[in-house]
């Protein structure tokens, strides 16, 4: 799939309990400026905030994925937010 991050309007980088909370779709996904659902696996709630600077869902749990996509699709503030809180820790730290 050749999809850029760029053209998308949220990022889900499927994580399971076992994954790290780390990834270069993740930086990426931060870069452009794209809202972030992610799983609470791992580390995860370690660097990030459920409403802060992602939405947080519980793995293997597909109906908060749904939910989390509709909010964040409805909830245009929130989307914004994410994406600001997340772009000024990319403004010294550019993904390679």
């Amino acid at each position: 799939m050749n999809l850029k991050f760029g053209e998308c309007s949220i990022a889900f980088p499927p994580y399971n309990t076992f994954e790290n909370a780390w990834s270069n779709s993740i930086a990426e996904a931060m870069f452009v400026g794209v809202p972030m659902i992610l799983t609470d696996a791992g580390y995860t709630n370690e660097f990030f905030t459920d409403g802060l600077d992602c939405v947080l869902i519980p793995p293997n749990d597909p109906k908060a994925l749904a939910d989390a996509v509709v909010r964040l699709l409805n909830d245009k503030k929130l989307s914004k937010k994410i994406v600001e809180k997340r772009q000024d820790c990319c403004r010294y730290h550019k993904p390679v």
